[in-house]
């Protein structure tokens, strides 16, 4: 046996027959009795973004692989004080409407 860390990427819900009987819905089993118990399993986009993170990271934050990125490029304008940063920081917006994720 080997021991290991692992990550809870999904989720198990064992519901009973709570929103079955709220319901009445119900199936046949193999033995032809009614059932109305019943479980769903979820895998969430942020559950598994999360994931990603948890394990690619450094101590400057994500390090996002190229086909989980929200962005090829990402500028962040630090002093929006600073008349020159506002300039700049237009002038990418204004250049950055016209660019395809392709085109990086």
């Amino acid at each position: 046996m080997k021991v290991s860390n692992a990550i809870e990427l999904g989720h198990i819900f064992k519901l009973g027959t709570k929103y079955s009987d709220a319901l009445n819905i119900s199936y046949l089993d193999e033995k032809g009795q009614s059932n109305g118990y019943h479980g769903s399993y979820g895998i969430g986009i942020e559950r598994i973004v999360a994931c990603y993170i948890e394990q690619h990271h450094d101590k400057d934050g994500i390090v996002w692989n190229t086909a989980l990125a929200p962005y090829a490029v990402q500028v962040t304008a630090v002093n929006m004080n600073s008349e020159n940063t506002c300039h700049m920081q237009k002038n990418l917006r204004t250049v950055q409407r016209g660019w395809n994720r392709n085109d990086v």
